[in-house]
């Protein structure tokens, strides 16, 4: 049974009439009077910084000699730096935080016969600091890399303020992060140890792909889609992967290892990668990675190289009302389109659009169970 169903956030959000938001500025409200426009949310379930962007329409006013200014309230509130949090929702029922971040960037936008002068705001969350600290250490005391991502993630609490992270295994060597930033440090290993590492309004998750199956919510074709689209393909498919490293100790037995089978990411199946004929047991991607230093790390490299390329066998988005509480990396299922489409799926990213009056939301899709 899906965590809620769509005649739930009805009654919630009242008939999903007059959508409405809220942003703050280090914890203090924006003024309503100020008019909002454009908002986008973006929310991936990957390493990519999620991101928030708004135009304020009213920033400035008249003043002397035929120009216009910043109004005061503006400049003194909006500043390059500052948390941002904002929450999506509809009159009725409470706002649903969405984004925690900081102002990255301001525009200014004149097109005299369109929309006249605008004041865009540009946020990013807690990784856009993290691409610039930029540094090489050895992790002397920490045996976990599930241990070292908890205490980068302890740098930025202003940003993250929960985390969720699954335990993983003791090392045998030392942890290094060697002239790289803290985001590709937790980047690196979530790729090499098949981890999602994202982030979800000021909360850090670095956890296994297949972590959460519980499904999450239904789409059903009747219940306010907008748009739904489907694209299956054997690219990227292969039947193994194998990964190979040198080793120090004896040259003579390198670190080889291979993938066959992955895991399902909508439920706890395994799944031969060969099964399709035409892949063929020529259809090998094999990687050489230096940076592998046992039998188990290849393992591991292996079965988060043909995870990452399983995914690719079904790529799909669903927009739907406005939902502030969809969130990427949950799984989904759609209904309504027979078995052509009709299965479960994982969300790859959540963008949330307001403007106009006008909210929806926008879910990326991807699937490796067909």
């Amino acid at each position: 049974m899906a965590h809620f169903t769509m005649d739930q956030l009805e009654k919630k959000h009242g008939m999903f009439l007059h959508p409405k938001y809220e942003v703050k500025l280090d914890g203090k409200s924006l003024e309503e009077e100020y008019l909002i426009e454009d908002m986008v949310v973006d929310l991936p379930y990957s390493c990519e910084a999620g991101s928030c962007s708004f135009k304020i329409l009213n920033a400035f006013e008249g003043a002397d000699d035929y120009q216009v200014d910043l109004k005061d309230s503006i400049r003194q509130k909006i500043e390059l730096g500052k948390k941002i949090e904002v929450s999506l929702g509809y009159e009725t029922g409470k706002l649903v935080p969405v984004f925690t971040g900081y102002i990255d960037g301001i525009y200014i936008d004149f097109n005299r016969e369109e929309t006249g002068i605008s004041y865009q705001i540009e946020c990013l969350d807690a990784k856009g600091i993290m691409m610039n600290n930029l540094h090489s250490e050895q992790k002397k005391n920490v045996t976990k890399y599930s241990d070292a991502i908890r205490d980068i993630f302890k740098k930025y609490p202003k940003l993250i303020e929960k985390q969720t992270i699954d335990d993983t295994k003791e090392q045998t060597v030392l942890i290094e992060q060697q002239r790289e930033s803290d985001y590709d440090f937790v980047s690196r290993v979530a790729g090499k140890l098949n981890y999602h590492f994202y982030l979800i309004n000021g909360e850090g998750f670095f956890q296994k792909s297949n972590a959460d199956l519980e499904e999450y919510f239904c789409f059903h074709i009747d219940e306010y889609m907008q748009e739904f689209h489907l694209y299956t393909t054997l690219s990227r498919q292969v039947a193994k992967v194998v990964v190979r490293s040198s080793n120090e100790q004896d040259p003579q037995q390198p670190f080889e290892a291979q993938a066959q089978d992955y895991s399902s990411n909508v439920d706890s199946s395994k799944i031969k990668a060969g099964k399709n004929v035409l892949l063929g047991s020529r259809a090998v991607k094999t990687i050489i990675d230096l940076s592998v230093t046992s039998q188990e790390e290849a393992k591991a490299r292996a079965e988060a190289e043909l995870m990452k390329l399983s995914c690719f066998q079904a790529k799909g988005s669903v927009v739907t009302v406005g939902i502030p509480e969809l969130l990427p990396g949950k799984v989904v299922s759609i209904k309504g389109f027979g078995k052509a489409g009709d299965r479960a799926y994982r969300i790859s990213r959540v963008i949330h659009r307001l403007s106009h009056q006008s909210y929806t939301t926008e879910c990326e899709l991807e699937g490796n169970k067909l």
